[in-house]
């Protein structure tokens, strides 16, 4: 039945376009539909063609007797078997919503992204819309009428109509693509993925073996980025929904084109069977142990086994398809802290490995790594994943021996229970051994858990370990430092608050002959808020000295690295102690502390005659001060003045004079702060 048809194009309110189009089908009514919206007239000038050219075909009209939108000469191509195939499996009815459906796709913001790339254009983007959807009328309409649009690259990952195809298994379009531009299965993504690596990222085992075909050298072409090869994203196909038996076929098609990269690794060492652990894949890991046996003892570059990663990552299950493939696998040693996959497995948090490999053999409790943790040790420091596997280590381990083991500093399970904030883990280990002696016990620098806690700001930790140990806040370490010093030296202010609380008098309590305090230390290191809790709770310690010679103040001055943590800290003490004292130290600290002078002041106000003489004079960004000192009297603002800058004190003296005289002709009269104020920008 011979079909009328005619199409128009038109532009949308909103600057898009939409393409009309009319057909009748014998003596059928005259229907019309809308593509719809289009972005540019290009693009709407496309589907025109497209439409023109099927109606065309359906009733074999000559294709050089047509007049086309988005091109001068009528189409000249000969469609091949495939091609014919292809545009036959859909009717007229049938490209209309496979190019309604197109226009939705390339809506999305996504495909935004792509204008800049090499080889984008119209008919690229609409392939590319098409190729994801797996519209195949469209698709080699479009390769028929523009075969330059295979290579068009876009979206934000710049992928080609290949790369779309092939993820999602569009085997007819991927097959026209390839007819029409073969160099297409080499186009890479900015990240350097082929379509191959896409095809084999879901397990398309059907487009792997067509794209092998056509490049089986592509089996062993790495991405840029992460170096990982197809047979790496293989393996985390059953992640994006692919079935195990579709992961299987892929992975023997890419051993078979390139045995080799079944022990290739990526740029971090990992082979596909580190990957495949990683994902949890049963059936990966069972078809490369299938094929290649020797991956089980392939290391990466931090010398870990796939048994390793399988310990911390994977299900128990294929930690035991790995166990079995390796030789002595329950106690293999990875990296170069000696870890076996027990200490993997707690390190992970994954109790199912943890209780597979204790069953095996309970002893492995107490084993140790290099550095002497157990896996106690490493279960310590995940408060929340970690505890069942802390609580199944407990049990298995002979009484005691788990809370007992040092490493080789000496330190506990307790102790990376405290530095890594995990009050839940400490109480499970304090409920099943003595608890005062975890947490009153010595490492070789002579550090409690809680010096570790106050370190790194575990006040969670700490409150545990305060509870069943509170003299831990008298503990000096080899550095002659309490808790409350380490805190207060780490900036730490939740810390401190919380030590203060349970031992005042710990900020008084010198660390050594040096005579150096907690706020020493504190100041030292710029932690304003820390000083400021220090000296509210013990006011006597702004004065007292280290050395004999330093103040809190003094080590802020001559010692802190960071200008801006040195002035907040200067600022909380300045109005402390003497001012006699506080003077000395600005002055003693030079240049670099002279700014700090108008703020001596205006804390110290009203200052006496020898301290306003021993002032620097004169002293640079003292006006500022001047609305203070005249809440004290014209006889500190005088003093004030007098050691101001020559051009500060000229200023002064024009703005109070014009001041005066406008209040007199006004007989408005300002407040005396008010008339302070501006007498004070004057100044500046």
């Amino acid at each position: 039945m011979d079909l009328a048809f005619t199409c128009e194009v038109g532009q949308l309110d909103d600057e898009q376009y939409t393409v009309t189009a009319f057909v009748q089908l014998g003596d059928e009514d005259l229907l019309s539909t809308n593509v719809e919206p289009l972005e540019c007239q290009e693009l709407a000038d496309l589907v025109c063609d497209l439409l023109t050219i099927k109606a065309a075909l359906e009733n074999d009209e000559p294709l050089d007797t047509l007049q086309l939108r988005s091109q001068a000469e009528p189409p000249t191509f000969q469609l091949s078997p495939q091609a014919d195939e292809l545009i036959d499996s859909t009717d007229w009815a049938g490209l209309v919503e496979e190019l309604q459906g197109c226009a939705r796709e390339l809506q999305h913001g996504y495909w935004h992204h792509g204008e800049a790339l090499p080889g984008w254009s119209a008919a690229g983007m609409l392939l590319l819309a098409a190729a994801t959807l797996g519209n195949a009328c469209t698709a080699q309409l479009l390769l028929l009428l523009q075969p330059d649009a295979a290579v068009a690259m876009g979206g934000a990952a710049a992928v080609s109509p290949l790369h779309q195809a092939a993820e999602f298994g569009h085997i007819g379009i991927m097959e026209a693509i390839l007819a029409a531009m073969p160099s297409a299965a080499h186009l890479e993504t900015e990240t350097g993925c082929t379509p191959l690596l896409h095809a084999a990222m879901t397990a398309q085992s059907a487009a792997v073996r067509l794209l092998l075909e056509a490049a089986p050298a592509l089996a062993a072409h790495p991405s840029s980025n992460t170096r990982a090869l197809p047979l790496h994203m293989a393996t985390t196909a059953e992640e994006e929904g692919a079935a195990g038996e579709a992961v299987e076929e892929t992975i023997r098609l890419l051993l078979e084109a390139a045995p080799e990269t079944a022990l290739g690794g990526d740029k971090d060492g990992d082979t596909a069977l580190h990957w495949a652990a990683s994902a949890d894949s049963e059936a990966a890991v069972r078809a490369l142990l299938a094929a290649a046996p020797a991956a089980a003892m392939a290391s990466n570059h931090k010398g870990m086994l796939p048994v390793h990663t399988a310990a911390a990552e994977g299900t128990a299950a294929v930690l035991q398809l790995l166990l079995v493939a390796v030789a002595d696998g329950i106690t293999a040693v990875g990296g170069e802290e000696g870890m076996q996959p027990i200490h993997c497995a707690a390190a992970g948090g994954n109790t199912a490995a943890v209780e597979l490999l204790l069953a095996s053999r309970p002893e492995l409790a107490t084993a140790v790594d290099n550095d002497g943790w157990t896996a106690a040790h490493y279960a310590a420091r995940i408060d929340g994943d970690g505890l069942p596997a802390l609580q199944l280590l407990i049990a298995a381990a002979p009484q005691g021996s788990c809370h007992s083991a040092q490493d080789v500093h000496g330190w506990l399970p307790a102790h990376v229970a405290a530095q890594n904030n995990c009050p839940a883990a400490l109480k499970h280990l304090f409920a099943s051994a003595p608890a005062a002696a975890q947490a009153l016990a010595i490492e070789h620098d002579a550090w409690v858990p809680l010096h570790l806690a106050a370190q790194d700001g575990s006040v969670a930790a700490a409150e545990v370990l305060l509870e069943v140990a509170p003299e831990a806040c008298q503990i000096r370490n080899a550095a002659g430092r309490t808790p409350l010093s380490v805190a207060a030296w780490n900036g730490q202010e939740g810390m401190v608050s919380l030590l203060l609380a349970a031992a005042p008098q710990a900020a008084l309590r010198v660390e050594d002959d040096s005579g150096a305090l907690p706020i020493h230390g504190a100041a030292r290191q710029g932690h304003a808020g820390v000083v400021a809790a220090l000296l509210a709770a013990h006011p006597e310690s702004a004065t007292a000295l280290l050395d004999g010679a330093y103040t809190p103040l003094d080590m802020a001055l001559l010692f802190c690295e960071h200008p801006d943590q040195r002035d907040r800290v200067a600022l909380v003490l300045l109005p402390a102690g003497p001012a006699e004292l506080a003077l000395d130290s600005l002055i003693q600290a030079g240049p670099a502390s002279q700014h700090l002078l108008p703020d001596f002041v205006a804390a110290r106000l009203p200052l006496n005659d020898a301290l306003w003489a021993r002032l620097l004079s004169p002293c640079a960004g003292l006006g500022r001060v001047l609305p203070a000192a005249l809440e004290h009297g014209t006889e500190q603002a005088q003093q004030l003045v007098r050691h101001l800058p020559a051009a500060d004190a000229a200023r002064l003296r024009l703005a109070a004079l014009c001041l005066a005289r406008s209040q007199r002709r006004t007989s408005v009269h300002l407040p005396p702060a008010i008339t302070g104020l501006l007498l004070a920008l004057s100044c500046g």
